[in-house]
């Protein structure tokens, strides 16, 4: 495989994703036609399924299975599921150490298989592991031998995987994924910051949970963490255009969360777009990847009622 080859696939069926026209059809029928409608326009192969949630599933691992077959280096591809081993990893330790409820559905979107994960977690086995996930692993085993707080295990866990991505594409000439794990992480940052404040946590709990490889300084967050909403939007103008700044001017109104998060998903959707036509680089096939998971939570917000056509990522 080569990437003019794998982009060239990429490009055949992305006109396959559900656009605006088709959201619009989904939000006007009764959530008792929703699935059926949902595969009459071709989410799902056409596949019926019981459930909402098992046709975005199966959607989604069609999607890992075919770049798993056509990516021309896996060893790049295979870090955008590291963040669903990440949600696995949370949750499994978190059941070892604090005796939290069982969680049977782990993720099987991630580049680990979950009961191997498992396995790791509960009985140090990295047999079944590939050599180069173990010290990623291994680090993470080391560092949460002694926790004894939730939110700190979760930081530990976000922290490592990232410096693990970061190490993997340092010397690549991947421009599109720098682009997109930076953004990511400053978005998610930022997210993290406005959930702090309304927890009325002090911003050294709100550092913990800080993701390193951003952009974004730790004095920039440092500096807005205390000040009032108007203010804190100009803490972020010189970054991004000042989208940060003018969607947590929006934010500051009508305190929609949801929305904020919906918002930045667009833009960093909008930064790896910049990449979608080097037919001979990873960009395409990034951006695509980016398009499919934003159309499944597309789908889950028209599902629930809880966004508007013109509210939704990628339209």
């Amino acid at each position: 495989m080569n990437y003019p080859y794998a982009n060239g696939i990429i490009n055949a069926i992305d006109e396959k994703i559900l656009t605006k026209v088709k959201y619009a059809k989904l939000a006007a029928v009764d959530k008792a036609d929703f699935l059926h409608t949902l595969i009459t326009l071709g989410y799902g192969n056409g596949v019926t399924f019981d459930s909402l949630t098992e046709i975005i599933d199966k959607e989604l691992l069609n999607l890992k299975h075919l770049l798993e077959i056509i990516s021309p280096k896996r060893k790049y591809t295979d870090l955008f599921y590291l963040t669903y081993d990440a949600m696995n990893l949370k949750v499994l330790y978190k059941e070892k150490i604090f005796d939290a409820p069982h969680f049977e559905n782990l993720s099987m979107m991630g580049a680990i298989n979950p009961y191997i994960l498992k396995a790791f977690v509960n009985e140090n086995t990295e047999n079944d592991i590939l050599p180069e996930y173990r010290p990623w692993l291994n680090q993470i085993a080391a560092k949460t031998k002694e926790i004894n707080n939730p939110r700190r295990l979760s930081a530990i866990i976000d922290n490592e995987t990232f410096a693990f991505v970061f190490k993997a594409i340092k010397y690549s000439q991947y421009a599109a994924m720098q682009a997109y794990y930076r953004s990511f992480i400053d978005f998610r940052n930022v997210i993290t910051l406005i959930r702090s404040r309304a927890l009325n946590w002090d911003y050294s709990a709100f550092a913990e949970m800080v993701i390193p490889g951003g952009i974004i300084s730790d004095l920039v967050f440092q500096t807005a963490y205390n000040l009032e909403y108007g203010l804190l939007a100009k803490a972020f103008q010189d970054y991004y255009g000042e989208k940060i700044s003018i969607n947590l001017k929006k934010y500051s109104i009508d305190r929609n969360l949801d929305r904020l998060e919906r918002n930045f998903d667009g833009i960093i959707l909008d930064i790896v777009k910049e990449y979608r036509n080097d037919a001979f680089n990873i960009g395409p096939i990034i951006y695509y990847f980016l398009k499919k998971v934003a159309e499944a939570n597309n789908i889950r917000a028209i599902y629930s009622g809880s966004v508007e056509i013109d509210d939704l990522v990628g339209c």
